[in-house]
């Protein structure tokens, strides 16, 4: 009965070192668009969403890419491919992981944090009071994979889902309701909303996860495009019109097992193996 305890307990332990010395390592860049984050590479996440006033400062529409030539733009001009992310060796160098610590690739987890603002305003047409007002805009975050070593010069038109091969539509909807406008032809008032929401998409294999997975130091690039829609122009009493202003907060988390960690993952196996020996001439000897 000792014996059998005894290899359970050995077993155990075998598993749980295992677990523990397979874990491996993490690193993550972070990125702020447009334009506001630190220089690359960027470990700390931004102060996110941004202020009112950072916002004022840009255009109410923003991409990593021109749509119709895909040339960088809005972004750090240190990042000559625009949104520039590290292949597996490249993040190796840019953030100094020490020899011992490098390994292969086994995962690749991509947060973008999307976030708009817009400001509508409503003018009188008529001149009588008018009460319980609503506006709604469709701002959409499009996401595209990621290009290596970046994009040809061609139209931003991809379809499908991030993963896949294409691209993905991060949708929000800035809406207002309950706005009064004041009497009077030509008066106007303002109001204004926000959404933020989180996305990550997680990658182990596939187009996404290969781009990133050498380490053969280059950068891919992530192309990113932001498209509000045009608001509905109101009823015959009043107008209204609105401004999306966008921004978001991407980070990309690299999980690699260096090889340092699969080396004291077998010596469980070992010690255990020597062990549960041990316990067997012991038990022949008894």
């Amino acid at each position: 009965m000792r014996f059998g305890s005894s290899v359970l307990l050995g077993s155990t332990l075998l598993a749980a070192g295992g677990q523990v010395f397979a874990q491996g390592e993490t690193r993550t860049l972070w990125y702020d668009v447009p334009n506001t984050a630190p220089s690359y590479p960027n470990s700390t996440p931004p102060t996110f969403p941004p202020s009112n006033a950072a916002l004022a400062g840009l255009n109410a529409s923003w991409d990593t890419y021109d749509p119709a030539t895909m040339t960088p733009r809005n972004v750090d001009t240190s990042l000559s491919a625009g949104l520039r992310v590290p292949n597996l060796g490249q993040l190796f160098n840019d953030m100094n992981v020490s020899i011992l610590s490098q390994g292969n690739l086994t995962q690749i987890s991509l947060t973008v944090v999307a976030y708009s603002r817009t400001i509508f305003t409503f003018t009188n047409t008529t001149g009588a009071e008018q009460p319980g007002l609503g506006a709604s805009v469709s701002a959409y975050l499009d996401v595209a994979n990621f290009v290596s070593p970046a994009p040809p010069n061609t139209a931003f038109n991809p379809t499908g889902a991030l993963g896949s091969g294409a691209i993905v539509g991060i949708l929000q909807t800035p809406t207002v309701s309950g706005v009064t406008l004041p009497a009077g032809i030509g008066q106007q008032i303002s109001a204004e909303n926000t959404r933020l929401t989180t996305n990550t998409f997680t990658f182990t294999s596939g187009a996404n996860f290969d781009a990133l997975a050498s380490q053969v130091d280059a950068f891919t690039a992530l192309p990113m495009l932001f498209r509000p829609t045009a608001t509905t122009s109101g009823s015959g009493n009043y107008s209204v019109a609105a401004v999306t202003f966008g921004a978001a907060a991407v980070g990309i988390t690299y999980s690699f097992v260096p090889e340092s960690d699969l080396a004291w993952a077998g010596l469980p196996l070992v010690v255990g193996g020597w062990w549960i020996r041990r316990r067997m001439v012991a038990a022949k000897k008894a």
